[in-house]
């Protein structure tokens, strides 16, 4: 039923029909802002609501990967669950679920130390070892958030922390109203150590800057030329191998993490060289963890890691794990996020819960089990259909048509589910989208929030060029969604586009370091285009009611870089399409006997099972 063809070039049918998509601006529909299944941001709901949180996250291969102490990286698009891991990593350890490390600190972007700025003070950038130089700023002042941690838990111990004492007093992190007390420090009980001290909980470590501004500050610090380096003190050195010795009696092993920040700089030399210092600090911890019994882990977004890549030694790649989602993940993850919310007697609009009663015969455990998928689909075709209109000729799975419009991050799904959920609340009507022609509604939906999708993917580059999607547009609008990067029309785009970026040099700064290469690097990197990998021929026959033609269609596989860490080739050789989820927003023209897939590395074979006999 399904051949493959020779070659992975897409040839339209000679009687294949195109046709371009709506403008998504006209499509948006009344959502209230129910939030039902869950706030989009993981932290926040880590913070309020920790056991649901746990219950409803779904412990995907690169959680399990990422526990290992040789792994060092996570990496994730925005939005792929990044602060998650971290947030159930942390929860885990407290809770004695994972035996690797005995303690954990958590530190994310609001809450690094600000010793970093301090160390890196008068670094020239310029300068060839101004990486190690910040890289070893970083290390120091992680070992140091590990020493006022085990000075703050420690407490009955103090004792055998008299090294790392002095050097927390040297900083001015730990306080006593005793002048005379370095004198007597070697002479002090733990109990009497234990009594010499304020409550650290109001210490100057506490009260930092965010990490982005202190790596942006990292900019004006570099204006110097002095040789000024850091100089490790002897009080450090020492309270280092004490810190090492201590952990090493009782056997414990603490980690650190940080999470990823919220803003970045990708085109900001003083901030490219900031980032790899961080990740080179993770190595380095990890090259010495054996003696000191410290680790540090890092979350950081796969568009970021990738302008740092090239700077980064090989061997080193071996130690990051990408976030990948499946499709039945997402489902698994958004099905646990309903149950919890109709069990949940105090979540949001329960008054509701009428409307899902259903939903009294699943648990959670129902979503935990190997057979979770089957589940998933039995308790959302109670209130969707199985199969759904689109704006194409033919119709498609709902779940899977849900899927397709999204980059495969949870965020994205999440903003769906809850829209779909507010509206059945609002028309206070579990059958809404079974009804009579209703079905179509859900296309509406879904596309109402592609802006949406389309505008969040690109934030991270607004925040450095504000006109980003005014070029991401002028390259992508209307554009046919299959092409050759020869193609004589998307070359002439593409110097239209560099000649805006030219002339728009003067207006911002970081312009002078973006041209057509990087418009390119960012549809990439958000998505926006994947690269062709196999094309098949499908026969329709007997299908006529769901394709609505009983002629062969073509699947296009397609791989984007958000399925895999590391960065899609660029040939002129090769074709490439346009994301499914772009289509509106962009007014593509796209073929009608054709369609894109975009879960190529997915086992679920979305595509296949929408052939398969019902």
């Amino acid at each position: 039923m399904q051949t493959s063809t020779d070659s992975l070039v897409y040839k339209p049918f000679d009687d294949e029909e195109f046709k371009h998509m709506p403008s998504a601006d006209g499509l948006t529909t009344s959502i209230l802002p129910y939030y039902l299944l869950g706030d989009v941001s993981a932290k926040i709901e880590w913070s309020k609501r920790p056991d649901k949180a746990r219950n409803t996250f779904v412990h995907l291969n690169a959680y399990k990967h990422f526990i290992d102490e040789e792994q060092l990286l996570l990496l994730g698009r925005t939005g792929s669950g990044k602060s998650a891991i971290m947030c159930c990593l942390k929860d885990d350890i407290e809770n004695q679920r994972i035996s690797q490390y005995s303690d954990v600190l958590q530190i994310d972007e609001a809450k690094f130390c600000e010793k970093l700025a301090e160390l890196c003070y008068d670094i020239d950038i310029d300068r060839f070892d101004a990486t190690n130089k910040i890289t070893e700023a970083i290390v120091m002042t992680i070992n140091t958030r590990v020493m006022l941690y085990c000075f703050d838990q420690f407490k009955c111990e103090r004792g055998e922390l008299k090294s790392i004492i002095k050097y927390l007093l040297s900083l001015g992190l730990i306080q006593t109203n005793d002048n005379s007390f370095l004198k007597n420090l070697d002479n002090l009980t733990s109990d009497q150590l234990q009594k010499s001290f304020k409550d650290i909980g109001n210490n100057s470590l506490n009260k930092v800057l965010s990490t982005t501004k202190i790596l942006l500050t990292v900019r004006k610090m570099f204006k110097n030329n002095e040789d000024t380096v850091i100089e490790e003190n002897g009080d450090y050195l020492n309270a280092l191998n004490e810190l090492g010795a201590f952990l090493s009696e009782r056997n414990k092993k603490i980690l650190v993490l940080l999470d990823s920040f919220d803003e970045y700089k990708i085109n900001d030399k003083a901030f490219v060289v900031a980032v790899k210092s961080l990740i080179n600090a993770c190595f380095n911890i990890y090259s010495i963890s054996s003696s000191n019994r410290v680790y540090f882990k890092m979350a950081i977004a796969s568009e970021v890691y990738t302008r740092v890549l090239t700077h980064l030694p090989a061997q080193r790649h071996t130690n990051t794990v990408a976030i990948i989602w499946s499709y039945k993940e997402l489902m698994i993850c958004m099905a646990l996020r309903f149950v919890s919310w109709y069990h949940d007697l105090e979540g949001k609009h329960s008054d509701k819960h009428y409307l899902f009663s259903f939903l009294n015969d699943y648990s959670i455990s129902d979503l935990k089990n190997s057979k979770a998928y089957k589940t998933t689909e039995d308790i959302f075709y109670h209130i969707l259909p199985r199969i759904c209109k689109t704006n194409s000729s033919y119709t498609y799975l709902t779940l899977a048509f849900i899927s397709r419009h999204t980059m495969k991050k949870p965020r994205e799904i999440l903003q769906i589910f809850n829209a779909i959920l507010d509206i059945i609340i609002c028309e206070n009507d579990s059958q809404y989208f079974l009804n009579d022609n209703s079905d179509i509604k859900i296309k509406d939906v879904v596309h109402s929030l592609q802006n949406d999708f389309i505008s969040q993917n690109l934030s991270l580059y607004r925040n450095f060029i504000p006109n980003i999607d005014k070029y991401v547009d002028k390259l992508l609008y209307g554009r046919n969604f299959i092409f050759f990067f020869s193609d004589e029309d998307f070359n002439n785009k593409l110097k239209e586009v560099n000649a805006l970026i030219q002339s728009e040099r003067s207006e911002n700064e970081y312009l002078s370091y973006f041209d057509k290469s990087d418009v390119l690097n960012v549809i990439f990197e958000t998505g926006l285009l994947g690269q062709v990998s196999k094309v098949n021929i499908v026969n329709t026959k007997n299908k006529f009611k769901q394709f609505g033609t009983d002629k062969s269609i073509k699947i296009i596989n397609a791989l984007f870089e958000y399925q895999f860490k590391g960065n899609l080739q660029k040939s002129r050789d090769k074709q490439y399409v346009i994301h499914p989820m772009c289509y509106e927003h962009f007014s593509c023209l796209v073929g009608m006997r054709s369609m894109v897939n975009t879960d190529s590395y997915d086992k679920t074979e979305l595509l296949s099972s929408i052939l398969s006999e019902e």
